[in-house]
């Protein structure tokens, strides 16, 4: 669960959410500066928590947010929310 932790995988999960819970591995990549390899290694990662699903269409590797994806991910702003408030005073 320590990758939940990574910067790089709460925000590709975070994207992946914005994206209307369906994106692409290149799409992901805008906003998160790392390399096809470590966007996808990352992904991996999240398909064997089951927070992300793979699905192929044509040439491009579609991601999609699961429902336990979306459940850890709110919890994840909970604690990003409260640790705003906490470091803010």
């Amino acid at each position: 669960m320590s990758i939940l932790l990574n910067d790089r995988a709460c925000r590709m999960l975070s994207a992946t959410a914005r994206q209307n819970g369906k994106t692409g591995i290149n799409v992901l990549g805008k906003g998160i500066y790392a390399t096809y390899k470590s966007r996808y290694d990352t992904l991996v990662e999240l398909e064997k928590l089951k927070l992300v699903e793979f699905e192929k269409s044509g040439r491009e590797v579609i991601v999609r947010i699961t429902g336990k994806g979306e459940e850890t991910l709110d919890h994840l702003e909970s604690i990003n929310n409260i640790n705003r408030k906490v470091y803010k005073s």
